[in-house]
């Protein structure tokens, strides 16, 4: 069921013992936006603690301050920024796919599967919308939790950098600023600091970029094997789907990452004109329109071969080509 604002309010001032799920392969919004609501929670003198079926990449969870794991029995159950409920991992799904009460989102493509549902498209984040309900909650927004809802913003728009932001978007980080968020380290981490290895990753992905549709589209392999090939760890890819983008005359950039069970994972990013999150629902994925993401079945080559022919489609659709 469709709830408004006012609703979620109710829902988190009702309830206690609440743990919040936060996606799979947790990115900055997801965990920005889960432990600002358990901050909140918390200094509310609620118990609620943050579950993800991941571990949390360094380059991100730094920005959340130092936490600790409360132990007690869920009585109720909140996802921050999951769109469909397959993002919530395997051992996170087995135990509460038919548990959830309430989904806080922003995505265009959410498919409802939580018993109430709160979700925000207009949003540039899940953060964004954590910052209005803690508002609301009369909770001030402390250092920790400004740091958090700073991080989901930072890392959903690009550093302010994406379409999806607006001018209420600036404003909410000015608010952050203004409570004590250490925008500047923040910045520097995530967008500014590369390990060795990471930088020697990236030259290999340059050097294996394929382009197609006029050099409009740039497309990476990556193969199951590359991490134990190159002496990597997936902290060192976590710049590898910003790469293609960032080269001159490419609108669509592609990462197919291969995995173990015979399955492709795609992210497709996307510039103004063309919409990713239709052609990763082509293969029952979504996400954003300048950013989705979806699951191919087959090799590389095969996945390749496929998301080519659903792109040119999707340009012909539009007059590209």
């Amino acid at each position: 069921m469709v709830i408004d604002l006012q609703k979620v309010i109710f829902n988190l001032k009702q309830n206690d013992n609440i743990v919040i799920l936060a996606h799979k392969n947790p990115d900055g919004d997801t965990i920005g936006s889960s432990f600002a609501l358990m901050y909140a929670l918390q200094s509310m003198g609620k118990k609620a603690r943050v579950l993800c079926n991941d571990d949390y990449p360094k380059d991100l969870i730094f920005a959340v301050g130092d936490y600790s794991e409360e132990s007690f029995e869920a009585e109720y159950v909140v996802s921050a920024d999951i769109s469909d409920i397959q993002l919530l991992g395997n051992d996170v799904l087995n135990k509460y796919e038919d548990k959830i009460d309430m989904a806080i989102d922003h995505h265009r493509t959410h498919k409802s599967f939580a018993k109430e549902e709160y979700v925000q498209p207009t949003a540039a984040a899940t953060a964004e919308i954590i910052y209005e309900i803690i508002k609301l909650l009369g909770v001030k927004i402390t250092e920790k939790i400004a740091n958090c809802i700073y991080l989901g913003i930072s890392t959903d728009t690009g550093c302010f950098k994406y379409s999806n932001v607006t001018k209420h978007t600036f404003y909410v980080a000015g608010e952050l600023v203004e409570a004590g968020a250490n925008t500047a380290k923040i910045n520097k981490r995530i967008f500014d600091t590369k390990s060795r290895k990471q930088v020697e990753v990236e030259s290999i992905i340059v050097n294996s970029i394929k382009y197609y549709f006029d050099d409009m589209c740039a497309i990476v392999q990556i193969p199951a094997d590359f991490l134990e090939t190159h002496g990597a760890t997936e902290d060192d890819m976590c710049n590898v789907t910003n790469i293609p983008r960032q080269i001159e005359g490419v609108e669509i950039s592609v990462i197919i990452k291969e995995k173990e069970d015979g399955i492709c994972k795609v992210s497709v990013r996307c510039d103004e004109t063309i919409n990713a999150a239709l052609i990763c629902q082509t293969f029952g994925g979504g996400g954003h329109y300048a950013a989705a993401g979806c699951v191919i079945g087959g090799d590389l080559d095969t996945a390749e071969k496929i998301l080519i022919d659903v792109i040119e489609k999707r340009l012909k659709e539009i007059n590209i080509v």
